[in-house]
């Protein structure tokens, strides 16, 4: 038996006082748990704050809440089935 592939971690970047972003935090939650309850894996999730990185705030600017995963990038979507639609791209699912 292999080891599976570690799971990759996905980077949630978001800016303070902004409710979209908190708005997505809560579906990625949901979405999390459930994964969870399905037995399908679930990835540690990063979250990052761009205010004050002038770096953030170049590459985002106004695009937040933004996930990134590897090369695969979701922005400005609060929709629980577009968050689980992005987790289930870069996720293993149990079939």
């Amino acid at each position: 038996m292999t080891d599976a592939p570690p799971l990759p971690t996905i980077d949630f970047y978001e800016r303070a006082d902004c409710p979209a972003c908190e708005e997505a935090r809560h579906a990625l939650q949901q979405v999390l748990e459930d994964r969870s309850k399905r037995g399908e894996p679930v990835a540690r999730i990063r979250y990052i704050d761009i205010g004050g990185h002038s770096a953030f705030e170049a590459r985002f600017g106004y695009m937040v809440p933004v996930l990134v995963a590897g090369s695969r990038q979701l922005s400005l979507t609060t929709s629980y089935q577009a968050i689980a639609r992005f987790v289930d791209s870069v996720l293993p699912r149990v079939v």
